[in-house]
């Protein structure tokens, strides 16, 4: 057998997003043999190395996609993947395309895409060897090319979904990193801190725009690592001693506004001081306050109140669920669990910010209330001798 015809005979696996669902259900009523779809680019991570065509929206692809794809690609063992897009430009495609096993169709695909998708005369899945599904016609190639190239939702009976693997039970605690994870970490933000300062000595003027660029890449940098620190290690508590209920007030004015921006209502419980470190809850508190803001539309309301509960500091976030409607709490606090609900929310930035909470003696914990609401219930503990 020749490669290219063993390869068109490898099961295909598509990528998230509507556009695929359709094309994966039409292909498997011309006989393709769909696998499955993948509801993210982390679910790569578990499949394993083998000849198998991914097909995946080169149009969607999101920049932290890329790493996954790249990983998957280096590991594929006789395989290939598909990159459908109507942008064969778009950033983070060369990185792709300069693979061999790598291909960028156009969309829609044309008969002869379609036909190579289908791949020759083979054996439906689960079906008896004695019984092979015929090579599709060209007519109906014909109609499907004209299904995908056009607007219009298409035929019911083409919509047969593909099947999907069972997913997996996830645990609702993430499981402690391996021990020499926290020396890595360590080592990779020294590296960044020391490119940084580099950086900043430079002192080239005809690279200034550049230099500018990477400047921005390292900050990036050391902010990603700092947020793995805290989730391998929690800070330890700070020496500082302060007002929680004044600090909220202070940080919540200086919280940039819009005219899309939610409102953000704030009632204060009195004097409540915490031993701490007001910077690092300063960083917990952006990463609760941000959330809350992004589930919020124009108009709607997070409310906020500080009080006293026993020997802690309590300070309550309520805000309407939004796009996280669906989601239950422990998969909101899994770092990446919301990058495509909350793209903008760094990927560790609740697990690190919970981190920094229980670093400090306190815990903070995500509700669901019987309205709806989401809520953070964020405690520390009271300074002694202080209210």
């Amino acid at each position: 057998m020749e490669p290219r015809e063993a390869l068109e005979r490898a099961p295909l696996w598509f990528g998230p997003g509507a556009r695929l669902e359709e094309l994966a259900a039409l292909l498997q009523t011309l006989g393709a043999e769909a696998a499955g779809t993948l509801a993210e680019a982390g679910d790569l991570v578990e499949m394993e190395p083998g000849p198998v065509r991914l097909v995946w929206d080169a149009d969607t692809l999101l920049q932290e996609e890329l790493g996954f794809l790249r990983r998957h690609v280096t590991r594929a063992q006789g395989g290939e993947v598909l990159l459908i897009g109507d942008d064969v430009t778009r950033r983070g495609m060369r990185s792709l395309l300069r693979y061999a096993n790598v291909r960028f169709l156009p969309w829609p695909p044309d008969l002869d895409d379609l036909r190579a998708l289908v791949g020759p005369a083979s054996m439906r899945r689960g079906a008896p060897r004695s019984a092979p599904t015929p090579a599709p016609r060209d007519d109906e190639l014909e109609q499907i090319e004209s299904i995908l190239s056009s607007d219009e939702p298409p035929p019911a009976a083409a919509a047969r979904p593909v099947a999907r693997p069972a997913p997996e039970p996830q645990p609702a605690r993430l499981e402690p990193p391996p021990p020499y994870f926290k020396d890595q970490v360590a080592d990779l933000a020294d590296i960044a801190q020391r490119i940084q300062l580099s950086l900043d000595g430079a002192s080239d003027e005809k690279s200034v725009e550049g230099l500018g660029k990477v400047g921005q890449e390292v900050e990036r940098l050391v902010q990603f690592t700092r947020t793995l620190g805290y989730l391998v290690a929690p800070p330890t508590p700070g020496s500082q001693t302060f007002d929680l209920s004044e600090m909220v007030e202070v940080f919540l004015a200086g919280v940039p506004k819009t005219p899309e921006s939610p409102r953000l209502l704030f009632r204060g419980g009195g004097e409540l001081p915490v031993r701490s470190d007001r910077a690092l809850l300063s960083q917990a508190l952006d990463a609760f306050i941000f959330l809350a803001q992004s589930c919020a539309a124009k108009g709607e309301i997070v409310r906020l109140q500080t009080r006293a509960e026993g020997d802690s500091c309590a300070l309550s976030i309520q805000f309407p669920p939004g796009p996280l409607a669906d989601f239950e709490p422990e998969r909101i606090l899994q770092p990446y669990g919301l990058r495509r609900a909350v793209p903008k929310l760094g990927p560790n930035a609740l697990a690190a910010a919970t981190g920094i909470i229980a670093g400090q003696g306190g815990r903070a914990l995500l509700e669901r209330s019987g309205q709806g609401r989401l809520g953070w219930l964020i405690e520390l503990p009271r300074a002694v001798g202080r209210g």
